[in-house]
């Protein structure tokens, strides 16, 4: 037991890095993209308020979060964990600021930064507001703390104020995959966590996820289906259904679902994982894109229940498995969901193997009858 647990831990070593970073070097690094946000992080959404909150904090030399890297193939830190910090700790040093409660959100997908600053490319995708910030005292009074309008001796002082920055390092980098899921779990355990398929988004930055961000936003038919999201259930919609693609098989009126024990994130973090050595096979990934638009292409009527992903995936599997190319119309949906069979294998285990692969036989059943 002993060597297994050591040969454990040497296999998912991970050395730390700490560096004390002064203010104005850390900000100038993000502008030099020496530290980037990876695209597909959660959204910027902090208020002006909460911004400003932090810049006190830093002003007065309250101990601020670190922040979390690791070093990518470019040789630049990505940030793992601190991004909304330094976002805002960004905006203050520029001077300039994106109106939350306009825009919805800053979506680093947006930002093309090539061979530029990354300012010039926040400018260049959103349209940035002078930032005013100040400091309210106990009698009210505001004493004005933008960063351009702060004496010099403030400034200097200020630029020297050290942030902490950790750059983490895989004694095993064929491990790395495995071990930044629990590492992005952890360092979002307080604050506002980060759900299942946010942490896929940091993690699994490979071509068939470009696929799937590009679809999610560009496919007019999609959208319209779908509705508005805020959670990422669009994006960890369209990756189940690619799962049950890969995964589900028909014969003989029955269903069979592989490589699925029974827990929904278990299954789609293995999926992505294959996924990410498709990158030398974009005719692959390519055919999973024209399944998704054949099948959102018949669902031109909509959905009967609004976001109901366990009936739209049920169609999808059955359309993709079974080769019905039929247009999916509301009258359909409503069978589907008034039958007492679909409805016991829904209510009693929706994500068990076996209602599954139920349920999906009840949707076969039923729109065989209009197959002619």
């Amino acid at each position: 037991m002993e060597k297994e647990i050591i040969k454990y831990l040497q296999d998912i070593n991970i050395q730390q890095y700490k560096s004390d970073i002064g203010f104005k070097t850390l900000m100038d690094g993000v502008n030099d993209n020496l530290y980037v946000i990876p695209k597909y992080q959660r959204k910027y959404k902090w208020s002006k308020e909460k911004l400003q909150d932090l810049v006190v904090s830093l002003i007065c030399e309250f101990p601020i979060p670190p922040i979390y890297t690791y070093r990518n193939s470019k040789n630049q830190l990505e940030i793992l964990d601190g991004q909304q910090r330094i976002f805002s700790l960004f905006f203050y040093y520029i001077g300039k600021y994106v109106d939350i409660k306009k825009n919805g959100a800053v979506d680093y997908r947006k930002l093309v930064v090539d061979n530029r600053s990354f300012q010039e490319a926040l400018e260049e995708a959103y349209c940035l507001e002078p930032l005013q910030t100040s400091i309210k005292l106990d009698d009210e009074t505001e004493i004005d703390i933008t960063y351009e309008n702060l004496p010099m001796e403030v400034k200097r002082s200020l630029n020297y104020v050290t942030i902490t920055v950790i750059e983490m390092r895989w004694a095993h980098p064929e491990n790395k995959k495995e071990t930044m899921q629990t590492i992005f779990k952890n360092l979002n355990s307080g604050g506002i966590g980060l759900n299942y398929q946010e942490i896929r988004n940091g993690i699994y930055d490979c071509k068939f996820y470009d696929m799937l961000h590009d679809f999610n936003d560009n496919n007019i038919q999609w959208r319209r289906l779908w509705g508005e999201e805020k959670e990422e259930k669009d994006i960890e919609t369209l990756l189940k259904l690619c799962a049950y693609r890969q995964y589900v098989y028909f014969e003989n009126g029955t269903f069979e679902f592989q490589e699925y024990m029974g827990r929904q994130s278990s299954f789609l973090d293995n999926f992505s994982e294959k996924v990410m050595k498709l990158d030398a096979s974009p005719d692959i990934i390519e055919e999973y894109r024209i399944s998704l638009e054949k099948f959102i292409s018949h669902m031109n009527c909509g959905i009967q229940k609004k976001k109901s992903s366990t009936l739209l995936e049920s169609l999808y599997i059955v359309c993709e498995k079974c080769h019905m190319d039929m247009d999916i119309t509301l009258e359909m949906q409503k069978r589907i969901l008034n039958s007492a069979q679909y409805k016991t294998n829904t209510t009693q285990g929706t994500f068990s193997k076996r209602n599954m692969c139920e349920r999906w036989k009840d949707v076969y059943e039923i729109l065989s009858q209009y197959t002619g």
